[in-house]
């Protein structure tokens, strides 16, 4: 007790504060526990340790951690090799340019982002991915078209404005025979082919430029729904190309008709030549009369084929239509075509008809028709190896050889067992109209 002061000064130990309550300080009800009064699991003995994670377990006495150093890593090690793995299984999606990815581990696997754009789980992805590939691929066409404008060899076929008028003076004096007016005429040609495609491509790389700049301004989602609104217009190469094999489908069907024509008609002439009652001279006549009214159907129809086609090739030169489309060799295209199936259809024809016989029996038409058709696809072949050969005239070209060839195979398998006049009819029908009975096919000549 200080002596300056009579208050007792009073003490309180360190464990005070920890001591449970007195039972008269609980109140009534109350259960009076020591909430802390059992030991943890993790106090530190042996005993709590057994069963426990050696990772939860506590390691701090230098003795436990020496004799458990193994396990303890080697439970580590197996954790994060577990976590590693779970890292790898993870299946990831992402894709660009048209392309949907899908990354599992260190496998990639790629899809068709387009055929994914509705799916509910990765079509945000594909969304995206078709975004950028039809980004890409309107700048992509905007500089393809900037640098043929560029291109040095294409300005050189542009004529100069006093040239040009120089021409046309000069060849408005010359008669159209004069070799002079000729050559102007062809070089005022050239110009307005060139000044047509120019203004093509001026077209076609302004056209993607805005194209360009209208889907970097949409997100994803609405560029999909735009997408699929839009119907895709076949482009007008595509549109002449399908006229161009309409007017030869049209006009070979006419030709295998006539062919089966003259086939019927030669074996009627030398069944004349052999002799027949005057009955069967009468069925011969009237039967010739009919094949030659079917004929000139025919013939009627393959001018009109190829007034269609000479249509086509028309408008191809009005309408360049660059860079998928060359004027110059698809307009040569289209009329080798043409020239192609009037070719190799009779080949074909023949080389059905008579290719089982030794090549020294072969008839002289038969002889002819395999020789044009040689040298037609040899000048085919020359033509489609030059420089300025285009897809397009190419694809011409193969159609009408191609063509000819089928429907000439189709014109020589008519059944044997076929009537002549059961042939006849289904060979005219192709042609149309009362007369196309026309022949009776291979099956009417006589073995």
């Amino acid at each position: 007790m200080d002596s300056g002061n009579l208050t007792p000064k009073t003490t309180m130990d360190s464990d005070a504060l920890f001591r449970q309550k007195p039972s008269s300080s609980i109140p009534r009800g109350v259960e009076n526990t020591a909430e802390d009064a059992n030991p943890s699991e993790l106090s530190g003995t042996n005993a709590a340790r057994i069963g426990t994670p050696a990772w939860r377990q506590f390691v701090a006495d230098e003795d436990f951690q020496k004799e458990n150093r193994a396990p303890i890593q080697a439970e580590f090690e197996q954790q994060r090799q577990a976590q590693r793995e779970s890292r790898q299984s993870a299946v990831k999606w992402g894709g660009d340019n048209g392309r949907l990815i899908r990354r599992t581990g260190s496998s990639l696997e790629q899809f068709n982002a387009e055929e994914y754009g509705d799916d509910p789980e990765v079509g945000m992805f594909a969304r995206k991915s078709v975004w950028d590939m039809d980004k890409r691929k309107a700048a992509a066409e905007h500089q393809a078209a900037s640098l043929a404008l560029q291109d040095p060899s294409f300005k050189a076929r542009e004529l100069a404005k006093k040239d040009r008028e120089a021409f046309e003076a000069e060849g408005s004096m010359l008669q159209e025979s004069d070799p002079r007016h000729v050559e102007l005429k062809q070089k005022l040609i050239d110009d307005d082919a060139y000044q047509a495609e120019k203004k093509d491509l001026e077209e076609r790389a302004y056209q993607a430029k805005v194209r360009a700049f209208q889907i970097e301004q949409t997100d994803p989602d609405t560029h999909w729904l735009n997408r699929k609104q839009q119907s895709v217009a076949p482009t007008p190469t595509e549109l002449r190309a399908e006229q161009v094999q309409a007017h030869q489908a049209e006009r070979a069907r006419a030709e295998q008709a006539d062919q089966s024509a003259v086939v019927e008609e030669k074996a009627l002439d030398s069944e004349l030549s052999n002799g027949v009652t005057g009955a069967r001279s009468l069925e011969i006549k009237t039967r010739k009369a009919e094949i030659a009214q079917a004929r000139q159907m025919a013939g009627e129809k393959k001018a009109e084929a190829d007034a269609g086609i000479t249509g086509v090739a028309a408008q191809a030169k009005e309408e360049v239509d660059k860079p998928f489309f060359g004027f110059s060799d698809a307009f040569s295209g289209i009329w080798d075509a043409v020239k192609g199936l009037g070719t190799t259809a009779p080949a074909a024809f023949y080389q059905l008809t008579q290719g089982l016989e030794r090549p020294d029996k072969y008839s002289d038409s038969a002889k002819s028709a395999f020789a044009a058709a040689d040298a037609y696809a040899k000048e085919m072949q020359a033509k489609n190896a030059q420089s300025g050969a285009t897809d397009v005239g190419s694809a011409f070209r193969d159609a009408g050889g191609s063509l000819g060839f089928s429907l000439g195979s189709m014109a020589a398998a008519i059944p044997a067992s076929m009537a002549g006049a059961e042939a006849g009819a289904a060979a005219g029908a192709m042609i149309g109209g009362s007369g196309g009975a026309v022949a009776g096919g291979v099956g009417a000549v006589p073995g």
